[in-house]
């Protein structure tokens, strides 16, 4: 490429897509660095792609605001249409989050950007119809600016001619797993809207629930609506609720939890109606995320100005004295199994003193119930060393099914009736009795349920 093109000197090379490509450039005139946008080489004389580089001007051109990346210039050299922009330093939001789920306050703070550049677009009748990931930057300020407006819908001018409408018009990057087809409904599938896809008007929900799945995917580092093909991805859309976000990052509030939902909500009147609610709500969500070391930090200043009696008592054990503890119940477990089938031809032998009638079968019942037991208390241990965070879930459907077994083995006492007496006997079997109701305890205050309606079976 030429290194000057009309008053800009190419200097490097940013980067390219399906479509364009990106130059930094030094303009002559005020002495100032900017990118330049333009159409990729096969690209040059498609008319559609020529009318999005028009629409994305004209869009962006028309906006002024800290969260929107600002246009300056379209002009066309040596036949070649290009936009000059502002030149940013960072990466975009696809690239930050690569499969990764990020930070929650990080989540809240450029979520409430992205809202705030969406309301203003959406004040002067702009919508942006295409918020992804790949088109949201996010400067080394952490600042996040809105990206390529090329599938804008400009509510405040007249349509484009049907030949070259804006229901024909492609999507930005033809590489990406979920872009729709040249001529087909606009957008990029994962993060299109229901309405988008059953080809309804649009209005400014659309963009709200297009950032509802982006938060969903900052918040988790995956996609709320899935599929191997793009059917399925519609289809979910249409049809499926996505896996609650908390469930799959259990450092997701229920602040934030309940900002998704309501802006995946697949009748658009029931999701946010403004850009600025979302942002409030988001903002109201980062406020108490905030102020939540605070709090705690005087409550800690408080107890710690108690006297001594009154400061210690009652105070919550820590998670890692919680799961100590649930450790060491799950070895006890282990050695008492470990014992039982270690010793079992005596375990045979007190059964036909105790039980004449009995065979084998008292040793069947120790022999299946321990070897289930040894499974699941292997399975216990391993989750709590490694701190698995749904352990907690995981235990309360297990709960029932564990709570028989550990009943059943509470009688294991009476095998030991002739050496330490039916005093004795009772009372081991007593603590063995109580010993699941107070496991069940410890679990759910190691790993609380992640959602008030998650009840679980503990």
């Amino acid at each position: 490429m030429d290194p000057t093109i009309s008053h800009y000197h190419i200097l490097t090379k940013l980067g390219g897509g399906g479509m364009g490509v990106v130059f930094e450039a030094e303009d002559n005139r005020l002495g100032r660095h900017v990118a330049l946008k333009f159409l990729a080489e096969e690209l040059a004389n498609d008319p559609r792609a020529l009318i999005r580089l028009r629409r994305e001007a004209q869009a962006a051109s028309a906006l002024n605001h800290p969260n929107i990346c600002t246009i300056y210039e379209i002009d066309e050299s040596s036949g070649r249409l290009f936009i000059a922009m502002e030149l940013m330093e960072g990466l975009t939001l696809k690239q930050l989050i690569s499969g990764r789920a990020l930070d929650i306050e990080r989540v809240l703070n450029l979520g409430a950007q992205i809202a705030d550049g969406l309301h203003a677009a959406h004040s002067r009748g702009i919508l942006h119809r295409d918020i992804k990931p790949a088109n949201i930057f996010v400067t080394s300020h952490e600042q996040a600016k809105i990206l390529d407006f090329g599938l804008a819908k400009l509510v405040w001018i007249e349509k484009c001619r049907t030949d070259v409408g804006t229901s024909v018009c492609p999507t930005m990057d033809f590489a990406d797993a979920h872009l729709t087809d040249p001529g087909g409904i606009v957008g990029t599938i994962a993060y299109m809207s229901t309405e988008q896809v059953r080809g309804m008007e649009l209005d400014s929900r659309t963009d709200l629930f297009s950032l509802g799945v982006v938060l969903y995917e900052m918040s988790t580092g995956s996609l709320p609506f899935r599929g191997h093909t793009s059917g399925l991805v519609l289809e979910s859309i249409l049809n499926r609720t996505p896996v609650s976000a908390a469930r799959l990052n259990p450092a997701v509030p229920p602040a934030l939890e309940r900002i998704i939902e309501k802006s995946l909500e697949k009748d658009r009147r029931l999701r946010y109606q403004h850009a600025s609610e979302l942002a409030a709500d988001l903002r109201h969500a980062q406020r108490d995320i905030d102020s939540a070391p605070q709090m705690a930090d005087a409550t800690l200043s408080r107890v710690e100005n108690l006297p001594s009696s009154q400061s210690s008592f009652g105070s919550p054990p820590s998670p890692a004295s919680l799961r100590t503890l649930l450790m060491s119940i799950q070895v006890m477990y282990l050695v008492f199994y470990v014992t039982a089938l270690a010793k079992l031809e005596s375990v045979h032998r007190v059964a036909n003193d105790l039980y004449p009638n009995s065979g084998r079968s008292i040793v069947a019942i120790v022999l299946v119930s321990a070897s289930a037991g040894i499974a699941i208390r292997l399975y216990m241990l391993a989750a709590l060393l490694f701190q698995h965070p749904e352990l907690g879930r995981q235990f309360r459907k297990l709960f029932f099914f564990l709570l028989p077994l550990d009943q059943l083995w509470a009688l294991a006492p009476f095998m030991l009736v002739q050496q330490i007496g039916i005093g004795l006997v009772f009372a081991v079997m007593a603590a063995l009795l109580y010993l699941p109701f107070s496991q069940r305890s410890l679990v759910r205050m190691a790993y609380p349920p992640a959602l008030p309606n998650d009840r679980g079976g503990g």
